[in-house]
């Protein structure tokens, strides 16, 4: 299978597991702080230009990112977020 030319995976990241506990709990008690989301923001940006250097599009394909698509949506309003649903037999098979 080829890959399209200007998308590179960055892997599975485990950024947003490691930051969405203390950002959730910072937004609850204090609102939603747009600097701090910037900075947030521009962390991970950060880390996906460091696991794929040059590349015009990036993926994150941690399974568990689904678990915060509530802080990552507050982060990145206009990102686009793709949704995959496979059969269990071709994840057991692709292991």
């Amino acid at each position: 299978m080829r890959s399209h030319s200007q998308v590179q995976s960055a892997g599975e990241q485990d950024f947003w597991g490691q930051e969405s506990d203390k950002e959730t709990v910072a937004i609850l008690r204090q609102g939603v702080d747009r600097p701090a989301l910037t900075r947030l923001a521009e962390r991970y940006l950060q880390e996906l230009v460091k696991a794929a250097p040059g590349s015009e599009r990036v993926t994150d394909k941690m399974p568990l990112n689904y678990a915060h698509l509530g802080l990552i949506h507050t982060v990145f309003p206009d990102a686009k977020i793709v949704h995959i649903r496979r059969n269990p037999l071709d994840t057991c098979l692709s292991v």
